[in-house]
């Protein structure tokens, strides 16, 4: 096994992107919540930061090991919801939990648990392909002859236009098609191209 094909293994969807969205459905499963329409901002406040955590923890491994304070946990979760919403989050969430509009405060903590889970995914399969992009810029030979093997062996699935010039646009962003090549692999699969 070459060590492309090592690296491809370790964030293969089923170890990067399905384990995180594993971990989201235990979250979400193991969440629990009184109601699906909360009309009082404290307490959503509470639930969103006691979820935020719980989803934090469930991601990390950690459940049970740590309790950061209330006030930390709600600016992270408001944090979140910005994120997802725009610069009032906060505001726009409680008023889908409070209407029950778009799912409700399970929706808006849905929202909050695929943040978390892109987010764990994404650092997952950027740790790896950095490390593995730093390593080989330290011999450009074996670089050149990565990018071929990369090049060769998913010609199949990549876009023509990467193919291009001796797939000059893969050596020059050779990382980022790494930390795309999951995302790619994965939609491959469900059609059945892969």
């Amino acid at each position: 096994m070459s060590k492309l094909d090592d690296l491809l293994t370790r964030i293969d969807p089923s170890k990067t992107i399905s384990d995180c969205d594993a971990r989201l459905a235990q979250a979400l499963n193991s969440y629990q919540y009184s109601r699906s329409v909360v009309t009082d901002f404290d307490q959503f406040e509470q639930i969103l930061g006691d979820f935020y955590w719980h989803v934090e923890s469930i991601m990390l491994g950690v459940q049970g090991k740590m309790n950061p304070k209330d006030t930390m946990k709600q600016g992270f979760a408001r944090q979140v919801l910005d994120q997802i919403y725009g610069i009032h989050g906060t505001a726009t969430a409680f008023r889908i939990a409070e209407t029950g509009v778009e799912g409700g405060l399970y929706g808006v903590l849905k929202k909050i648990g695929e943040a978390s889970a892109r987010k764990y995914t994404e650092r997952l399969i950027d740790y790896e392909v950095d490390s593995f992009v730093s390593e080989l810029r330290r011999d450009f030979g074996q670089y050149e002859a990565t990018v071929a093997e990369y090049a060769r062996k998913y010609a199949s699935i990549l876009p023509p236009e990467a193919l291009a010039d001796g797939a000059v646009d893969i050596k020059i962003h050779f990382g980022q098609a790494l930390k795309q090549h999951p995302h790619l692999v994965k939609r491959m699969r469900e059609i059945g191209r892969l």
